[in-house]
């Protein structure tokens, strides 16, 4: 059988083990006040001596000598599963440690994108200020990327840019601001409703979202007008008004917050059914609607002066219906709206630019099956 010594021997001898083991990981990982790596060397060694005394002790301890030793033995024994405890919980803390270290170096960024106003400054030092890390006030448009490219290498971000609309020499100074040129941890998304932003953002296929379906406008609808199916005005014109959306959000929204303005009255809910969307925000103070056409009206101002006159004569054909894209092409230039671009394209070929441009924001819809192109927010 083996002997009691023995056993505690064993005992004291792994917790010297894995004090060992401690040591070595403590090496240039933990620094402490109090010499934590010298003070774990110390209590190896003396635990490796007691195995030692403990081995010696089998063989020459008899009679009353081994009683004593007994009592010895446990106290020993004890302090061997004691010291293994701490040794087991710094483990345990270094491990929560790590994690709590690696959730200190994330962080998820939005930042909402002022069309028409894109700049890199600003954007710059919003994302910057969602982090640790610190700009000066006074810092310049180069210091400031230089911090940002520090963020997106040292930390694990999830940065979202929100309804970028921009030139494309604007788009061009933001993702150069934002590429790193090596693998990192950092994940940047864009949103946007220009397809050619997306394509000159992009470094992956950009995702093109879907409409919603009624179920989710009408949700949308419910929340931002604060009723339901139980108000008799919802049951006659809610539906009606929720197709009338045809699956976009802002639409949703906005018609939700003019029935809410005075969702009382019949002729609220009359004019969010079947009046002009344009007519309809003109009408009703800013404060008492979620507006639709601020967003569209910046995109359109900032448009280059020939694209916006030749959308502007697109104004001359009922809304939502098809237009022979040859025919509009050839009314642009009998009428001399179209101005080839450095002197070098044929007309039409600029013209077709010009109606890929509108289409990439959405101001134009191809229709398919037809060799045509149709308005699509002229509706709203």
């Amino acid at each position: 059988m083996v002997g009691t010594e023995m056993l505690v021997a064993a005992a004291v001898s792994q917790v010297a083990r894995k004090i060992g083991e401690l040591v070595g990981a403590a090496q240039g990982e933990v620094k402490l006040c109090c010499n934590f790596s010298d003070d774990l060397e110390s209590i190896k060694d003396t635990l490796v001596y007691l195995e030692d005394l403990l081995k010696n002790a089998e063989k020459n301890s008899f009679g009353s000598d081994r009683a004593n030793l007994r009592h010895w033995l446990a106290q020993i024994k004890a302090l061997a599963f004691d010291i293994e405890d701490i040794v087991d919980e710094y483990y345990s803390s270094k491990s929560s440690l790590k994690g709590a270290a690696a959730l200190l170096r994330r962080f998820r960024i939005w930042v909402h994108v002022s069309m028409g106003n894109v700049s890199l400054e600003k954007i710059g030092r919003d994302i910057v200020s969602q982090t640790t890390e610190r700009i000066e006030g006074n810092m310049q448009l180069q210091s400031i990327k230089n911090v940002v490219q520090t963020i997106l290498n040292k930390y694990s971000c999830l940065i979202v840019l929100d309804s970028l609309w921009a030139k494309d020499e604007e788009v061009n100074g933001l993702k150069q601001m934002l590429l790193t040129g090596r693998q990192t941890e950092s994940k940047i998304i864009v949103t946007t409703h220009s397809d050619k932003v997306a394509n000159r953002m992009s470094t992956s296929p950009p995702y093109n979202l879907s409409a919603l379906s009624e179920d989710d406008c009408l949700k949308i609808f419910s929340q931002r007008a604060m009723t339901g199916h139980s108000d008799p005005l919802f049951r006659e014109y809610g539906d009606e008004i929720v197709r009338r959306c045809d699956g976009t959000p802002l639409v949703a929204n906005f018609l939700g917050s003019v029935v809410n303005a005075q969702r009382q009255r019949h002729e609220i809910w009359q004019a969010a059914k079947d009046k002009e969307m344009w007519k309809i925000e003109e009408d009703y103070p800013e404060d008492k609607i979620s507006p639709l056409f601020p967003s569209f009206k910046i995109v359109y101002y900032n448009m280059p002066h020939e694209l916006r006159l030749c959308f502007v004569y697109c104004s001359i054909f009922p809304k939502g219906s098809p237009i022979d894209k040859k025919k509009l092409i050839q009314q642009w230039i009998a009428l001399d709206m179209i101005e080839s671009r450095h002197g070098t394209l044929p007309l039409d070929v600029t013209a077709e630019k010009y109606i890929d441009e509108l289409k990439a924001i959405y101001f134009l819809q191809a229709v398919e099956g037809h060799q045509v192109s149709s308005l699509v927010n002229l509706c709203y």
